[in-house]
């Protein structure tokens, strides 16, 4: 398999935790596969004593972020949605450098359905939808990249394993995403999506009307259930199940809706609010 590791500092030398953290992840991971090296470094840095990356890693681009006083990075994170790292590293040059190995690793879609055929062969109809991607593009409050990004670097390569799963399966596409990622939704839909999870309703933008409204006749919402950060496990039983009949009442009309937790149920969570989950499930379809 082809690895990209991308690091925003240069691992070697290894001089503190983070830097000996991936250089250990990178020694790993070349000893079984292809591994290839993007790491940023600070303008005017002259990095040139790679150590073992160079036996290690197929290729090693280093490239160049521009500096950013600490006025600038507090400007940035009340002036923008994007995360204080993204705003650090964003430049031309590591817009570049990834458009160039992504290229390069372009013709590794192929063995990918090649896969894909052989797990038809030997699941067949035995399954009805097929896990396809578990990347997380959003955070509470914004996105780890644009929907530009997304459509150039993600999307032609979703697109083409959807395409086969529908054009040879009966099988439906689940496409896992935390986080506030309603503006990749349409993206996810081109690219051949069927199933949306875990609908984050807690993100910003996520409200479960608007998706259900928007989306919901080109969606499955499988999730949003109810709330994990905050209602299940810090919330009363009545509240947990004023949550579920409402979200059941929200996303359940017209079908395209599977119950789920917004993500997983955490050990404090009282045993309670559990019971209380599974029995406004069973009110909702009158059991």
């Amino acid at each position: 398999m082809r690895i990209l590791v991308v690091t925003s500092q240069p691992p070697y030398p290894p001089h503190q935790g983070a830097a000996a953290r991936n250089l250990n992840i990178i020694r790993h991971l070349a000893a079984t596969h292809e591994v290839s090296l993007l790491t940023l470094v600070p303008t005017g840095h002259d990095w040139t004593d790679h150590g073992p990356l160079s036996a290690l890693c197929a290729s090693v681009t280093a490239v160049p972020i521009p500096p950013h006083s600490a006025l600038k990075r507090v400007a940035g994170i009340f002036s923008s949605t994007l995360p204080d790292l993204a705003l650090r590293h964003r430049s031309r040059a590591v817009q570049d450098a990834f458009l160039r190995l992504h290229k390069k690793n372009a013709p590794l879609i192929e063995p990918k359905l090649a896969n894909l055929e052989k797990i038809w062969g030997a699941v067949g109809t035995n399954v009805d939808a097929v896990f396809v991607c578990g990347t997380d593009f959003g955070t509470q409050t914004s996105a780890f990249c644009s929907v530009a990004t997304l459509r150039e670097l993600y999307a032609p390569y979703y697109k083409a394993v959807n395409d086969w799963i529908h054009a040879h399966t009966p099988w439906k596409t689940f496409k896992h995403s935390c986080g506030s990622v309603e503006r990749f939704y349409e993206s996810f839909i081109e690219a051949g999506f069927d199933i949306i999870n875990p609908v984050q309703c807690s993100a910003a933008g996520m409200d479960p009307e608007m998706l259900k409204r928007k989306y919901g006749s080109r969606l499955v919402f499988w999730g949003g259930g109810v709330d994990t950060q905050r209602v299940l496990p810090f919330g009363s039983a009545a509240e947990v199940r004023e949550q579920v009949l409402q979200r059941c009442e929200i996303f359940a009309p017209g079908g395209g809706f599977v119950f789920n937790t917004i993500h997983n149920v955490l050990p404090e969570v009282p045993p309670e609010n559990i019971v209380a989950m599974f029995e406004a499930v069973r009110e909702f379809n009158g059991a």
